[in-house]
């Protein structure tokens, strides 16, 4: 229902008045959150350069709230930022680009290219941070609606749409490259956001101008933006990648790309991944096991195998790692059976391990625990934290020295670089052998720093320990970083509790607007997971006889309009 004052905006809005635009003008000014919104919100729908260019002008000083309606009428004042970074170079231009940042306005990206070509000093500076900023807002939009199937949230625009244009129009720039103040800014933006596949960047990767490609091939060897590298293992996925990706994967030895590439690299190559990373015969950080395979998380481990049969390494290289793993892996047996296992096909040496798992040798049993992180099927790290408990002394040894190098503080730094399956039973592990995890996160999850808190507290949920923790983040709500209370609001959203939702449903009226939108669905998911345990009490304690009445009744109460209280 809409209020008073609403009432009175929107009337203000509709008049086209001097007195009108002077009220509207004074309210924003009122140091009041909703009512500094709400004299915004009519400004903007009132579509007039000077009560846009004011907005901009007091950004600095609008409430948060102000400023989310501002986040949320975008496209009404999209064109003013244009205006305002092509005619002005002070303060105004300035203003402009914080406002671009603040409501992730993607679309100024090109502008601002445009505008850097002629900028210097510290002009050049904000421009280059706003240009940065957008295009790693853009990158996680776009990577978002990709992994989560998130249709276009940008009103009725299309991310899909928006990235091609934009890359069309930072392509147009390449020409003039060397004129430009901010050359590797311009590529890099390409790499993060395009695709191997796209026509402009095919055209980039296949140009003869050595200076050109000389840049490139920097980005591909240092750039550690996530962009970038998945660019580096897409395109091992079409014929004929250009030689700088392959050198990129042949040489780079920094943390971040081993463990994306690791991350990345298939199960199973294709005809043309196979001719691609065959083409490959070295690989730097493979070349000192010793080194950089105590950095790899063991469930990593089989990637480091399929990389190693994938790529053409030396027969001494070969050795060398298959040395390392074994000696770090399990008893010395391991060394004739992972050599047997090497010969076989994947299906034969899960179906050798499996059968030995049953045998009656506790020491066979042992040998095939041991060879568990070997497997490809889903359930091998659930059968190998089973065999903790087992009742064989010699399985129990088996299973624990392999999985002796998991801790909390590890999969902190790694979580998100790994896939959520081997994540979630890496938190089985933790809850079964580490007494103390629940104490740990708890810590953690109050750290002063804002970005430690919400990587624990999405660090807990994706172990699926964050059920176990609900009264830290139930603590979150109270942050007062708008993220970090919308992070703690989606993970409850997953705690299906009374006080959970009796909680978020009295945060309802939360300042954010983002926040607000967060709430309202955790609340339904909420909703939907008490009705599912509802039913599964219901069937669970219900006779035969009963649960066929209630089978029948139900359907009658849905198509009678009756709802259950």
């Amino acid at each position: 229902m809409t209020s008073h004052l609403e009432t009175t905006f929107n009337l203000l809005a509709s008049r086209k008045t001097t007195e009108a635009s002077d009220l509207l003008t004074s309210a924003v000014d009122v140091p009041v959150g909703e009512i500094q919104a709400l004299a915004v919100r009519a400004l903007l729908k009132k579509h007039q350069l000077p009560s846009q260019l004011l907005i901009i002008r007091k950004w600095p000083e609008l409430h948060s709230l102000a400023q989310d309606a501002v986040f949320e009428e975008k496209h009404s004042i999209r064109e003013t930022v244009k205006h305002c970074l092509e005619r002005d170079k002070g303060e105004l231009q300035s203003l402009a680009l914080e406002v671009a940042v603040a409501i992730s306005d993607y679309t100024q990206i090109p502008n601002i290219l445009n505008r850097m070509e002629s900028s210097s000093g510290e002009q050049l500076a904000r421009m280059t941070e706003a240009m940065r900023m957008l295009t790693d807002q853009f990158y996680e939009a776009l990577f978002r609606q990709e992994s989560e199937g998130e249709g276009p949230n940008l009103n009725t625009e299309s991310l899909s749409y928006q990235k091609k244009n934009i890359i069309q129009q930072i392509a147009g720039t390449v020409s003039r490259l060397e004129q430009h103040n901010e050359p590797d800014l311009i590529l890099e933006s390409l790499l993060i956001l395009g695709s191997p596949t796209q026509p402009d960047i095919k055209e980039i990767m296949s140009s003869t101008d050595l200076r050109l490609m000389k840049r490139v091939e920097w980005i591909l060897q240092h750039s550690r933006h996530h962009g970038v590298m998945q660019f580096i293992v897409d395109s091992m996925n079409i014929q004929n990648p250009n030689i700088r990706v392959i050198d990129a994967i042949r040489q780079r030895d920094d943390s971040e790309f081993i463990s994306h590439l690791l991350g990345e690299y298939p199960e199973s190559l294709n005809a043309i991944q196979s001719d691609n990373y065959q083409q490959i015969k070295s690989i730097r950080w493979l070349a000192s096991p010793e080194r950089e395979l105590p950095l790899i998380l063991p469930a990593q481990h089989q990637s480091v195998i399929r990389l190693m049969m994938g790529v053409r390494l030396p027969v001494d290289q070969q050795v060398n790692i298959q040395k390392w793993l074994i000696h770090n892996g399990g008893p010395e047996t391991r060394l004739a059976a992972t050599e047997v296992l090497t010969t076989l096909d994947q299906r034969s040496a899960d179906n050798l391990i499996n059968e030995s798992l049953e045998s009656e040798d506790p020491n066979v049993q042992a040998w095939a625990t041991s060879q568990l992180r070997s497997q490809s099927g889903a359930s091998s790290f659930e059968k190998l934290i089973n065999r903790i408990d087992s009742d064989i002394p010699e399985v129990q040894i088996a299973a624990r020295n392999e999985l002796r190098s998991f801790d909390l503080e590890l999969m902190l730094k790694i979580f998100d670089s790994t896939p959520l399956r081997t994540v979630r039973q890496a938190g089985v592990l933790l809850h079964k052998l580490d007494p103390d995890v629940y104490r740990k996160l708890n810590e953690k999850i109050h750290d002063p720093l804002r970005s430690k808190r919400i990587r624990t507290a999405q660090a807990a949920f994706a172990l699926g320990l964050h059920r176990n923790i609900s009264q830290s983040l139930i603590a979150l709500l109270g942050d007062e970083d708008p993220m970090v209370r919308r992070t703690a609001v989606e993970i409850l959203g997953d705690v299906p509790k009374r006080n959970v939702y009796d909680i978020l449903y009295q945060m309802r009226t939360d300042s954010s607007p983002r926040v607000r939108d967060a709430i309202l669905k955790a609340l339904q998911k909420l909703q939907i997971a008490f009705e599912r345990i509802k039913q599964s009490q219901v069937q669970t304690t219900a006779s035969p006889a009963e649960k066929s009445k209630t089978e029948i009744a139900e359907p009658a109460l849905a198509n009678s309009g009756v709802q259950e209280t």
